[in-house]
Order: C-alpha cells, then structure tokens, then sequence
C-alpha cells in the first residue's frame, strides 16, 4: 500500500476527529481573546482543508483509485438535494426554538457578524464545501470501498468519521451531520461527482448561517430561562 495512503487514512480517521476536538476546547477557553482574529480562524480552517484535500488528491493518485470528481448535474440527485435542503433547514428552523441554555456557545461564537466577517465566511464556505466532498465522499469513500467490498459499510464509516470531523457541533450536531453526510454520499453516488453534492453542502452552510442562526438568537435572546 502506498506510503500516501497509509498517511491519508491516519490523517483522516484519527487526526481529524482528535483535532476537531482539540480545536473546539481551545475556542471555548480563548474566545474572548480570539474574539477579534475570527476571520483567521476561518481562513486557517480553510488551508487545514486545502491540504487534507491535497493529501487526499494525492493518495488517491499514489494508488490508482478509480475517482470521478465532478460528475454531471443528475436529475434525480438535483431532486433529493433540493428535498434534503427543504427539510434539513425546515428541521434546523424548528430546532432553533430552543431555549438559551441549550444553545452551543462556540457555534455562537464563530458565526460571522460584520460584513468582512460574512465575507470571510462566504469564502471560507466555498472552499469547505469542494475540499470535504473530495476528502470524504470521494477519496474515503473509495478507498474503503477499494478495501471493505462493501459501498453502504464504506458509507457509514466515511460519514461517521465526517460527522466526528465536525465536534465542535456537540453530539447532536455530530449525529445531524453524519446524517447530512450520508444523504451527500448518496448524491454522489447518483451523479457519478461531486458537483451536486457540493453545491447542496454549500446551500446549507449558508442558508443555516445567515437565516438559521440569526432566527436561533433572536428566539434565545427573547425566551426567559426557566
């Protein structure tokens, strides 16, 4: 097995999630000095993400994985991602109304406020969306079903190890997010790329950001805690 393989996989099944964890403990003790440097943590989240996906480009190559990166717009994939939308954000929208105690003080750190901030996180989005796709759906993906023979178990594991990545979540933002993963692998799977799935990722980053979140604050900031 090649030596970038072996790299990918350790990367990305124990030093991703170990990180991520890491990441979130660091933000929750030095957010108030961080406060000003989020546009950094952005653009710092997104360069982690442009090697992992060089790394993962370059394992795939190193061991000749039969990979398609951006596929074709499916008809029936653009169906199931538009529905995914609608009810993914129609859930989130409902979650929000949660009350202030149960909400996650690091996602509500991160969230873009000023304009070079929403900017910033635009950007940063696009970036996120494309390198994930590649890293997880295709690259993992592949090579677990290259190894497993079995694409659903190579599913499973590729999203649950996508929905860990992303603990600064909390646990029930790990679960919703391995879910999405799941639901993006399937996509995926039914336009031959990455292209849909992407644009889907993307679409429910922002729209969970800019319409989402700020519907949770209002809701937090008005609700009394019992």
């Amino acid at each position: 097995m090649p030596f970038s393989l072996i790299l990918f996989q350790i990367v990305v099944i124990v030093g991703v999630p170990i990180l991520s964890l890491l990441n979130t403990q660091m933000i929750e003790k030095l957010k108030v000095e961080l406060i000003q440097q989020k546009i950094k943590l952005y653009f710092q989240s997104a360069i982690n993400q442009m090697l992992l996906a060089m790394l993962a480009i370059w394992a795939a190559k190193s061991a000749n994985l039969p990979i398609v990166y951006l596929g074709e717009f499916n008809k029936m994939a653009t169906l199931i991602g538009a529905a995914f939308l609608i009810v993914s954000l129609t859930v989130s929208y409902l979650s929000s109304k949660q009350k202030g105690e149960n909400a996650n003080p690091v996602i509500d750190f991160l969230t873009p406020n000023t304009a070079k901030e929403k900017t910033a996180w635009i950007l940063v989005n696009i970036v996120a969306a494309f390198c994930e796709e590649v890293i997880f759906r295709v690259v993992l993906f592949t090579l677990l079903v290259t190894t497993l023979h079995n694409p659903i178990l190579a599913a499973v594991i590729s999203t649950i190890v996508f929905g860990v990545s992303h603990s600064i979540q909390g646990i029930v933002g790990i679960v919703i997010t391995a879910i999405f993963g799941l639901v993006l692998q399937y996509i995926v799977h039914l336009s031959n790329g990455i292209l849909v799935a992407t644009i889907v990722h993307f679409i429910h980053n922002i729209a969970t950001t800019f319409l989402i979140l700020p519907i949770s604050k209002k809701v937090n900031e008005q609700t009394p805690i019992d």
